[in-house]
């Protein structure tokens, strides 16, 4: 597992690493999870990608899934449905 404190840190780190999967939060400190996804699919096309958040808004999901996520997890999220997915 590799953490990063915010979507700058992401994209000058990323490349030196090979994640099997991507969690994305929705609200980053500089950053929307979404434009970070579509910074993901422009290197990766193949590694799942999950968006989560604890908002409500049904807008977020459908835009997170048309900007390349594979899946969508409001959180609180249950680790098992996480892990299934």
């Amino acid at each position: 597992v590799t953490t990063y404190t915010n979507g700058s840190d992401f994209k000058d780190r990323h490349r030196t690493n090979s994640p099997s999967c991507y969690l994305v939060d929705w609200k980053l400190p500089d950053a929307e999870g979404t434009d970070l996804i579509q910074h993901i699919r422009a290197d990766d096309a193949i590694s799942p990608v999950f968006l989560m958040t604890a908002s409500r808004e049904e807008e977020i999901s459908l835009k997170s899934l048309l900007k390349g996520a594979d899946h969508f997890i409001r959180k609180p999220f249950n680790m098992d449905e996480l892990m299934t997915r």
